[in-house]
């Protein structure tokens, strides 16, 4: 696709966006839990960052969790866990931190 064809339909879905009365009628219908998923979906991910898919976590035998046992890095895991919450707890308006 050109670039100018790309900045033509940015321009034309910012017109809409950018419409008041959209985005009235965008707001009424979440308001009565009329939104497509796909749409309140979509939102979601804008507002609150689209989820991670996949996590892959490689260990060496040079690396410091290699020694642990089964039960001293899964207490390691939940700590990463813990940390990753309240990271994404700090980024959400309105969201507390996970004890």
């Amino acid at each position: 696709m050109s670039t100018s064809k790309r900045s033509a339909q940015k321009t034309f879905a910012a017109g809409i966006i950018e419409d008041t009365a959209y985005r009235e009628s965008l707001l009424t219908r979440a308001r009565a839990g009329m939104l497509a998923p796909a749409v309140e979906v979509r939102l979601l991910d804008l507002y609150l960052g689209k989820p991670i898919d996949e996590i892959r976590v490689f260990v060496s035998e040079d690396d410091e969790l290699e020694g642990l046992s089964d039960h001293d890095l899964l207490s390691e895991i939940r700590a990463l866990e813990l940390a990753l919450a309240n990271r994404i707890a700090e980024r959400t308006p309105n969201a507390g931190t996970v004890q």
